[in-house]
């Protein structure tokens, strides 16, 4: 906690260990939260090592049962952004806590989508390729330079979790953008 409280961007150390303890929430059976080294890997195509740690992550639990996935990316230790993929509705966005007009580098979000593409086999399974769709435009945004790793908590909270957007206003602009409720 008193990591929270200084003026830092969340290391890569502590938001792991939020993605644990959300993992271990019962909800959680239909999501996978990799950990934030996870893009490290599918960054340096090294999608053997990306599909052992979905084997991992999964721990025994069938892929096609998968809802979401969610990899959260630290850039250059400066920055948090959310990737997410929603394979209800065959979709992955970014969510960037610091920029309506996300994402700044679409290559994150490509490199994730040719991931779980990879990593899930979705050509072996004749499943139609992921859409990139633009994150909602009212998105809450971090109010200083610090608590972009917060925001990504929080994002993966509203999205796994509850499962809705954190006001109404957002849940109406999310649904208008094409994601989910």
């Amino acid at each position: 906690m008193i990591r929270l409280l200084s003026d830092e961007v969340l290391s890569d150390e502590v938001l792991n260990r939020a993605l644990d303890m959300l993992a271990k929430q019962p909800q959680s059976s239909q999501l996978v939260l990799f950990n934030t080294f996870w893009y490290e890997k599918i960054k340096e195509g090294k999608y053997s090592d990306a599909k052992a740690w979905l084997a991992r992550s999964l721990n025994g639990r069938p892929a096609g049962g998968l809802r979401l996935i969610c990899v959260p990316i630290n850039i250059s230790n400066a920055h948090w952004v959310l990737v997410f993929a929603d394979l209800e509705r065959n979709t992955v966005q970014e969510w960037d806590p610091a920029s309506v007009d996300s994402p700044l580098d679409p290559s994150r979000v490509n490199n994730v989508k040719d991931a779980v593409e990879k990593v899930l086999e979705f050509e072996k399974l004749k499943r139609r390729p992921l859409r990139v769709v633009p994150a909602p435009k009212r998105l809450p945004q971090q109010p200083d330079v610090i608590n972009c790793g917060l925001f990504v908590v929080l994002f993966m909270i509203q999205i796994c979790f509850l499962r809705k957007p954190p006001s109404e206003e957002w849940k109406a602009a999310y649904e208008k953008e094409g994601g989910g409720g």
